[in-house]
């Protein structure tokens, strides 16, 4: 029996399942991490995003740096995680990217700033379904201290945030729930008109622009074809409050929608959108 359509509109909002797994898996590795960088003497840490190969700023770096940066803060005792808010603003008046922390002397100078005694490098590179970290921690000089090497399987939430929204300048990238990023609310939603007589999930990445219009959007997990393509036509209908950075300025992100189906109805999801895999409160 198909659901009304009021009901449907209420069943519709955004929902994501947590990852346990990748959860834990992150958590673990701050707090090895975190237990390593206060036993080798570090008080004041900043976690830049992980830049390519080139000393370029990438959207998976500037993801996976943020997501450790809160991790790092949140379950690390006598250790002092720095504002990437307040390190972003800084670079950018010097026309710096984190990425130009690799020169000695841009590092020496920030570190002066801001009161870093270490900063934790990083890179990452996709292969085979599986995210590689690469992690570096640095002294104020630049020298490696120790090193760590993180993984995690792709979940079509992650890859969901991807192409990640960047600002004005190219740089620095926006993540909900991340770096003082708020998360958009959803003010318009309309169902889809053909539920799929079926049990499962459609997970689809879209792009809120600043004028809560959605944009962008493509499918990063299927059922078929037909079911798909009706949600990505209901999502055309829908608007948002904007997300907002750390100074209250709208700006675009790139948010996982979860349409999950059961039968001819979609399942009840909580009603508040949230950043699942880590648990990570708004800023």
């Amino acid at each position: 029996m198909r659901l009304p359509a009021v009901a449907l509109l209420i069943l519709i909002l955004p929902c994501i399942a947590k990852s346990a797994g990748i959860t834990d898996e992150r958590v673990s590795m701050s707090q090895k991490m975190a237990d390593a960088m206060v036993q080798s003497g570090v008080h004041n840490l900043y976690v830049p995003d992980f830049c390519d190969s080139n000393s370029q700023p990438i959207g998976p770096g500037g993801y996976f740096a943020a997501i450790f940066s809160v991790l790092l803060q949140k379950h690390a005792n006598g250790l002092n995680v720095l504002s990437r808010v307040a390190a972003h603003s800084f670079l950018l008046k010097n026309q710096w990217t984190d990425c130009d922390l690799g020169k000695t002397e841009v590092l020496g100078k920030f570190a002066a700033a801001l009161g870093a005694d270490a900063i934790l490098t990083g890179g990452v590179t996709p292969e085979k379904n599986y995210f590689f970290v690469d992690l570096i921690l640095r002294d104020a000089s630049g020298k490696a201290r120790i090193h760590w090497v993180y993984q995690e399987p792709y979940t079509p939430y992650t890859l969901g945030a991807f192409p990640a929204s960047v600002s004005a300048t190219g740089w620095p990238f926006y993540f909900p729930a991340l770096d003082g990023v708020t998360y958009p609310k959803p003010t318009k939603l309309q169902h889809p008109l053909n539920p799929p007589d079926k049990l499962g999930v459609v997970v689809v990445s879209i792009l809120v622009t600043t004028d809560g219009k959605v944009d962008q959007a493509r499918v990063v997990q299927k059922l078929d074809a037909g079911d798909d393509g009706d949600c990505l036509k209901s999502l055309k209908k829908w608007h948002f409050e904007p997300a907002k950075d750390s100074e209250g300025t709208a700006v675009p992100v790139r948010i996982a929608v979860y349409f999950r189906f059961r039968g001819r109805a979609l399942t009840m999801p909580p009603a508040q959108m949230q950043y699942p895999e880590d648990q990570i409160p708004q800023q």
